[in-house]
């Protein structure tokens, strides 16, 4: 069983913080309040953590580029949920996923570091 944990990009100061609680009830627009410990931040994007851990032991969320291999192959990409689970896009490659077993690296995110996905 994984731990549910999410971390939160605050899209007009460009950074992220730590969470103290959210909320999704109490807004019309269904965007979440994020309470940061000391304000309520209301334009953020939430990231959810995969589950999974790099090669470097660090947690693995939505938003994270990694490097990876998969069948003998090295890819870079950015993490995302779909149905199935937590996989990198890679229209060109549906059948390519992340895996557990420690080949994983993260490389950046798609806030800071978008550049590495060109």
């Amino acid at each position: 069983m994984r731990d549910i944990k999410f971390r939160a990009w605050d899209v007009k100061r460009e950074h992220y913080f730590d969470i103290l609680w959210f909320d999704f009830e109490n807004k019309e627009d269904g965007l979440p309040w994020v309470h940061s410990g000391s304000k309520f931040i209301t334009d953020v994007i939430l990231e959810q953590f995969t589950g999974l851990h790099d090669k470097n032991g660090k947690e693995v969320y939505e938003g994270d580029i990694v490097r990876f291999k998969c069948w003998g192959h090295e890819y870079i990409d950015k993490v995302e949920y779909h149905k199935w689970g937590y996989y990198p896009i890679a229209p060109s490659k549906p059948e390519v996923s992340l895996s557990a077993d420690g080949e994983i690296e993260i490389i950046g995110n798609i806030h800071e570091n978008n550049e590495l996905l060109e």
